[in-house]
């Protein structure tokens, strides 16, 4: 018997009808009868947008079809307007242009701030954390989109590159030149795994005698600094100031080297119904389960990331009050149903109380220098996650050789288990 195949749903696009359509369980499209390759997706949430499915110039023997993303309907409330879109995306198409890199104002050119606007839809980009979301659209629309939002990305050379590098230098600092930098380079080899270009401009483009130090990474470490840090820590969960919640990150970030995003989404058990990924604790087998994590690298390999849990932090997880009708570890007291965020407070406070300045993220690079010291830089990497000993060396800060043999003072035994 032959399968039956579902009907597609045909309307003429307009003010009505598309107003008219309701969410339903799962998303849904529906077609324009004007336009061929032109639809509407509503998904359960209400949100409807446009897009348009098409093959490019040379496929059309062939099953491979793409999918452009127009618009919402809240943009466009006139779907005439998106049907003048899709029409003139389907000239490009014709012509043999990237519908995703091409501006409709010019044809004959890709530009970079169009590149931009794919990789903000890229699994990349979606799987980064809130945080580092917003400070990546600051750095772009500061920053680099309008230095290169003339650039066609062909255009972008190591001469460029390096204009931009001392550009950066003028006007801000060696920390924003190093931070936009990497971003640059980041969406250039997105482009190239795109084959929107051949080479990454950006690699060794900045020779060594015009790179400048990051001096917000580059800090001594001694026996002073983490005593300091462990102090303040202390006199913080001890004080009327501090909370379990706080008290809980800091050690965690201090002791485990993982970043404060990674604590702060952790929920107290996997939720089924979520169809995404998550970031959850297993109680009996005591680990953190890391299904969503900033490392690129873990992401690709498909499996989630596990950290076990030392007693120490494990007897203060186990003590931590829970709030009804929220799954996260440290909840939020502002927004209903949401995880701690606002902890630079009273971090300030613990630098405050131990006498030191660093920032909290600071923590990370001081787990990564003394685990070098006490486990080697091999074993180290893999228990961070970096692809690369040369990327786990530049977390490594400077210890004076006296203060070395003190490294695994400030480490617990358990720690060793995370290498085996």
């Amino acid at each position: 018997m032959a399968l039956k195949t579902r009907q597609a749903e045909v309307i003429t696009f307009s003010k009505r009808t598309i107003k008219a359509l309701k969410p339903r369980d799962k998303r849904f499209r529906v077609w324009d009868s004007e336009v061929r390759g032109l639809f509407c997706l509503v998904y359960p949430s209400g949100v409807k947008g446009y897009r348009l499915r098409y093959r490019n110039k040379g496929e059309r023997d062939n099953d491979v079809t793409h999918e452009l993303n127009l618009g919402d309907a809240i943009t466009y409330s006139d779907p005439e307007e998106v049907r003048e879109i899709a029409r003139k995306r389907k000239r490009q198409i014709n012509d043999s242009l990237n519908p995703r890199l091409v501006p409709l104002e010019n044809k004959s050119n890709d530009y970079f701030n169009d590149l931009i606007e794919e990789w903000l839809t890229s699994l990349y980009y979606k799987e980064l954390a809130e945080t580092t979301k917003r400070n990546t659209n600051f750095k772009l629309t500061s920053h680099l989109k309008p230095y290169f939002h003339n650039h066609r990305i062909k255009d972008i050379s190591v001469i460029e590159v390096r204009n931009y590098y001392t550009h950066n230098l003028e006007k801000h600092s060696a920390n924003v030149a190093n931070m936009n930098h990497r971003l640059l380079s980041s969406l250039l080899t997105y482009a190239k795994d795109k084959d929107y270009i051949d080479i990454n401009p950006c690699i060794n483009a900045i020779p060594k005698k015009l790179k400048q130090p990051d001096t917000r990474r580059y800090f001594e470490l001694d026996k002073k600094v983490t005593t300091k840090i462990d102090s303040g820590i202390s006199l913080f969960g001890e004080s009327a100031r501090g909370n379990p919640y706080a008290y809980f990150l800091f050690r965690c970030v201090q002791y485990l080297g993982v970043r404060p995003n990674e604590i702060v989404t952790l929920r107290w058990e996997k939720d089924l119904k979520l169809k995404k990924l998550q970031n959850y604790v297993d109680l009996k087998r005591k680990v953190f389960v890391y299904e969503k994590i900033k490392n690129w690298n873990m992401i690709k390999k498909g499996y989630p990331k596990i950290v076990h849990i030392p007693d120490y932090i494990f007897a203060l997880l186990v003590k931590l009050p829970r709030k009804e009708n929220n799954p996260y570890l440290l909840p939020s007291n502002q927004v209903q149903g949401d995880h701690y965020k606002k902890w630079n407070v009273s971090w300030k406070t613990v630098q405050d109380l131990g006498k030191f300045k660093l920032h909290l993220s600071d923590l990370r690079p001081v787990f990564i220098t003394l685990a070098q010291y006490e486990f080697g830089i091999e074993k180290t990497r893999k228990y961070i996650g970096h692809s690369s000993d040369d990327m786990t060396m530049y977390y490594i800060k400077n210890i004076p050789e006296k203060e070395r043999l003190i490294a695994n003072e400030f480490f617990l035994q358990a720690q060793k288990e995370y290498t085996k």
